[in-house]
């Protein structure tokens, strides 16, 4: 998956690439480097450089075991940030924060 972007917040579509299975080149911009750890599950570029996107694909491409390297880090990523996890991580930290509250074992 390539997402050539200029500008960009923090794309969803990334990590749903990498729950996928898609090895993901992207630009470094905006919170994209938050997401992809380059080398590890997805490659990032320079913004701009369309030659630096197309060498990126290129070395996917022909070097399939930095491909699987990066289909395996992606797929842990998506892993340790489905919705749950993310809700579950939230709810540990305001149970600890707010603990008279009385919480039930139902809201987890």
């Amino acid at each position: 998956m390539c997402h050539p972007a200029l500008g960009e917040g923090t794309p969803k579509v990334l990590v749903e690439a990498m729950a996928r299975g898609v090895p993901v080149v992207a630009t470094e911009v905006g919170g994209i480097p938050s997401i992809i750890r380059s080398g590890e599950n997805g490659l990032l570029v320079s913004p701009g450089s369309v030659r630096a996107i197309a060498d990126a694909i290129a070395i996917l491409r022909d070097d399939p075991l930095l491909r699987q390297q990066i289909v395996d880090g992606g797929l842990a990523f998506a892993r340790a940030h489905t919705a749950e996890r993310v809700w579950g991580s939230m709810m540990t930290i305001i149970k600890q924060q707010f603990p008279d509250l009385g919480w039930s074992e139902e809201i987890t």
